[in-house]
């Protein structure tokens, strides 16, 4: 089985969190797991700003360390996105409450038929599959 990945992920690994080891073992034993190139992107962002000395190279470490193989972001995936945030985004579903990096990932699972590995609940709201 294969799984697409969500920022929060990548922070909750890089970051040392409680469930870095349940992510870890659930995307090293996907057979092709992805993540959107916007995601990598906000997960540079997020960590630059938690840990001081992060470096672009640690981002690509982390990823290629992990197996994740980038998807680039499209016009499909944002058409999808934008109608993810309109259904569960913040200001349209006091449950779900997406914020736009959240839009994206779930985009890409929706548009390759994949589970979402992620974690909070922001995504329990919505109809995507969890990984």
């Amino acid at each position: 089985m294969t799984l697409a990945v969500d920022t929060s992920v990548l922070v909750a690994i890089a970051l040392n969190e409680p469930e870095r080891s349940v992510f870890i073992d659930r995307i090293q034993s996907a057979t092709e797991p992805v993540v959107s190139a916007v995601s990598v992107l906000e997960a540079g962002i997020v960590l630059s700003v938690r840990l001081r000395g992060f470096a672009t190279a640690d981002l690509t470490s982390l990823i290629d360390g992990l197996g994740l193989t980038v998807r680039p972001f499209d016009k499909a995936q944002a058409d999808l996105a934008l109608a993810a945030y309109r259904r569960f985004g913040k200001g349209f579903d006091p449950r779900a409450r997406l914020n736009l990096g959240d839009a994206i990932a779930y985009a890409l699972a929706v548009r390759e038929g994949l589970p979402l590995l992620f974690k909070g609940e922001d995504f329990a709201a919505t109809d995507i599959r969890p990984a």
